[in-house]
């Protein structure tokens, strides 16, 4: 099943049309960097986090076009499925309601209703939850820059090694509130900012921003609703990995579309570069693909059998039940 899910997206781009991914090299390095691109450890192979791919699904679908009937009511499934398995994808209806503003298109009208009302579901099983008592959240996001050059910059365009060897430092610069990084990630967004405003790529645009908001969401929910103080974890090469998978591939995904858009004209050096990025990124996720020292790997999608703990659990109701990751484990209650 978690192979399942973690294909939908895969299904979507070979399946539908984006502009600036329509040919099939292209189709097959989106598929790749879904596939390969870290940082993945934690959401490969995992039903647990599954939600993430399901959330990404339903951002290509904002921007593609199905290519037949029966990938139209895959698309549909997908959107009415994802809506009520995760909150992701309930910050991405203001999107679809403007994409359908701009061409009145029924089908897109079809999909954003369907995304609205699973996502409304969700919402209010949601808020009916918290009102049974949460504690207050805890925001604080001075540490997203150097978080955001470890998650989005150093691990897909260098690797686990090389990110590993470089944490100390940056989490040093944090905790001392020294080095450039809280200028040069701002600055490397607008860079981006450019491109889109030079190719006026829509799809890509909608990438770009499916992107940030998934970047807020995922912070608000890993910071501020999170442990006190947990914000310095996510200046890791490995740990908390999930939350800026999504945004991330999204961002990448959207240079790969500006590689893509001839129509716009766009500068030969400007499309070499962004396809260049993207097929780097592609080589060094294979290249990361087997653990050793020094690298995690997909490490993560191995882990206990469920059925042999519970099995162990029932002989002895004492056993704690080791659970994804390896180191986690949970006390069940005595059986009545």
């Amino acid at each position: 099943m978690a192979l399942i899910i973690m294909l939908l997206p895969v299904a979507v781009i070979l399946f539908s049309e984006i502009k600036g991914i329509e040919t099939p090299d292209k189709k097959v390095m989106a598929s790749l960097l879904i596939l390969v691109m870290v940082p993945n450890s934690e959401t490969w192979l995992s039903l647990a986090l599954s939600h993430f791919y399901q959330g990404l699904a339903v951002a290509l679908i904002l921007v593609s076009k199905a290519r037949s009937r029966w990938v139209q009511w895959f698309r549909y499934v997908v959107l009415l499925t994802a809506g009520l398995n995760t909150p992701f994808p309930g910050f991405l209806v203001p999107f679809f309601w403007i994409a359908w503003l701009l061409n009145r298109d029924r089908t897109r009208l079809i999909e954003t209703v369907a995304i609205s009302l699973s996502t409304g579901i969700q919402a209010w099983i949601v808020l009916s939850l918290t009102k049974q008592g949460m504690r207050e959240p805890d925001f604080t996001f001075d540490y997203l820059p150097y978080a955001l050059w470890v998650k989005q910059i150093l691990l897909p365009l260098r690797g686990w090694e090389y990110a590993n060897l470089k944490v100390p430092e940056i989490r040093q610069a944090f905790q001392e509130g020294s080095g450039v990084l809280p200028w040069l990630i701002p600055f490397l967004y607008l860079l981006v900012v450019a491109c889109l405003a030079k190719t006026r790529s829509l799809a890509a645009a909608f990438l770009f921003s499916s992107s940030l908001m998934m970047l807020i969401l995922s912070c608000v929910f890993a910071i501020g609703l999170g442990k006190s103080g947990s914000h310095l974890v996510h200046i890791d090469a490995v740990i908390a990995g999930r939350y800026y998978y999504v945004p991330t591939l999204l961002l990448y995904l959207s240079l790969l579309s500006i590689s893509g858009n001839k129509k716009d004209r766009i500068d030969t050096t400007v499309s070499f570069m962004t396809k260049g990025i993207v097929i780097w990124i592609i080589l060094i996720g294979l290249a990361n693909y087997f653990p050793k020292e020094g690298r995690v790997g997909f490490s993560f999608a191995r882990g206990p059998s469920w059925r042999e703990e519970v099995t162990e659990w029932r002989q002895n109701p004492d056993h704690r039940i080791r659970v994804w990751p390896e180191s986690w484990n949970l006390q069940l209650p005595p059986k009545k």
